[in-house]
C-alpha cells in the first residue's frame, strides 16, 4: 500500500484568499490556523502510530526518516489499540487506568480531545463492522466481560451489549471481521474458545476449541479463492504455542498448521507468501508447507526478541519490541522479502525507562 496522495492538496490551497474574504469580521488569525492544520493534514505522508502502555503518549513514526515524536498522550497507564477508521481516531484504555473505556478523537487535530464512548469498560481491541456500527471487547483480569457493540457515526448513543453468550467470558480478547462470511470473531483466552457472532442479529451462533490452550489473537485472511480464520494459542510455556487455521461459516474443527510457536498476532505477506508472528520473547517467519508449516526465527545479532504488536506495510515489518523489566522500546523493522531484519533496525522510538511500546496503526 503506497502512500496517498493529496488531491485536494491545490484546490484546497486555491481556496486561501476565498475563504479569508469568507472570514469576514473573524479573527483572521484563527482562521489562518485552522487552514493551515487542515492543509497540513491533508499533504501528511502515512505512519505509523504507536501508543505507551505506561505513560498513554501516542507517538508518530516516520517510515522515511526513521525517527518519532509525542503526537499527544491519553495521560492514561494501560492505553493499548488504536484505530483510524473514516478518519476518526480511536484508542482502547484498560482496567489499569482510572478512567478506561473506548476514546475517539479528531486526528486532524494537532492535539487532539479524547471522548469516551459510553460507559467505561477496560476496552481491549476494536472491529468496525461498516459506517455504523462496530465491536469493542472488554476484558479484566479474572472477572466476566464481554463484547459490546456502538455505532462509529453516532458515538452519543453509547455502548450496546454486552452480547449474550460473551458475557460471562474470561478474559475476552480480540475479534476480527472475516470478509466472506461476513461474521465475527472473537477469542477468549480464560474460556479457551473462539466465539462467531452473527452480525445481523448479534447473536453468538458458533464455538470452537483450539488444540492448544490460551488463545490470544485472531488474524483473517480471505480472497476470491479461499478464506481462513487463523488462532495464535500461546499457552505461556516456551515452545507449547500453536497456529491454528480453520474457515468461517461451517462447523470444521480447526486444523494446527504450525507447533512451538509461541505468538500473539501475525501478518501476511502476499508477494512471498509467507507469514510473520510475534511473541512476548520471539518473532518467527511462517511458510505454508504440507502437512505443517516451516518455521525460523529472526533475531538480532543472535538474540531474540519479541512485541506486543505487528503490522506490514508494502514490503517492511514492523514489532513493537518492548522489555518489560527495563521498560525500554524498540521498533524492529524486517524485510518481507528476504526475512531478515534491516540494516537500521532497531530503532529507538520512545522514552527509555518510561514508556512501554503497546499497539501499532498505520494511517
Amino acid at each position: 500500500m503506497k502512500a496517498p496522495k493529496a488531491p485536494w492538496k491545490r484546490p484546497f490551497i486555491a481556496l486561501f484568499p476565498l475563504l479569508m474574504v469568507l472570514a469576514g469580521g473573524c479573527d483572521l488569525s484563527s482562521v489562518r490556523d485552522f487552514i493551515e492544520e487542515r492543509v497540513n493534514w491533508f499533504n501528511r505522508e502515512l505512519a505509523i502510530y504507536i501508543t505507551s502502555t505506561y505513560t498513554g503518549r501516542v507517538y508518530r513514526y516516520d517510515i522515511g526518516l526513521r525517527t518519532a515524536e509525542v503526537w499527544f498522550s491519553t495521560e492514561e497507564n494501560g492505553t493499548g489499540a488504536i484505530y483510524f477508521h473514516n478518519d476518526v481516531g480511536y484508542v482502547a484504555v484498560g482496567a489499569t487506568s482510572s478512567n478506561p473505556g473506548l476514546y475517539r478523537f479528531d486526528p486532524r487535530l494537532a492535539t487532539p480531545v479524547l471522548s469516551r464512548i459510553g460507559m467505561p469498560i477496560s476496552a481491549q481491541y476494536a472491529a468496525f463492522y461498516g459506517n455504523t456500527k462496530a465491536y469493542v471487547t472488554d476484558y479484566a483480569l479474572g472477572s466476566s466481560t464481554g463484547v459490546y457493540t456502538f455505532d462509529p457515526s453516532n458515538p452519543a448513543a453509547g455502548l450496546g451489549g454486552p452480547i449474550p453468550g460473551t458475557d460471562n467470558l474470561s478474559q475476552v480478547q480480540q475479534h476480527v471481521i472475516v470478509g466472506v462470511d461476513n461474521r465475527i470473531y472473537v477469542s477468549s483466552y480464560g474460556a479457551n474458545q473462539v466465539l462467531q457472532i452473527n452480525p445481523a442479529t448479534d447473536t453468538v451462533v458458533g464455538t470452537w476449541t483450539p488444540s492448544v490452550s490460551y488463545p490470544q489473537a485472531l488474524y483473517s485472511e480471505f480472497s476470491m479463492l479461499t478464506s481462513y480464520v487463523y488462532v495464535l494459542c500461546n499457552p505461556w510455556t516456551a515452545g507449547q504455542g500453536a497456529v491454528d487455521r480453520f474457515q468461517p461459516g461451517g462447523s470444521g474443527i480447526p486444523v494446527t498448521v504450525a507447533s512451538g510457536i509461541d505468538a500473539n498476532k501475525m501478518v501476511h505477506h502476499e508477494e512471498t507468501n509467507k507469514y510473520y508472528a510475534v511473541g512476548y520473547a520471539n518473532t518467527y517467519v511462517l511458510t505454508p508447507a504440507t502437512p505443517t508449516w516451516t518455521s525460523s526465527e529472526i533475531k538480532d545479532e543472535g538474540v531474540s526478541f519479541g512485541g506486543s504488536d505487528i503490522l506490514i506495510h508494502d514490503d517492511l515489518v514492523f514489532v513493537a519490541g518492548h522489555d518489560v523489566g527495563t521498560k525500554v522500546s524498540r521498533l524492529y523493522v524486517v524485510d518481507a522479502t528476504t526475512g531478515e531484519l534491516t540494516a537500521y533496525s532497531p530503532v529507538t522510538i520512545m522514552e527509555d525507562g518510561v514508556d512501554g511500546a503497546s499497539n501499532l496503526a498505520l494511517y
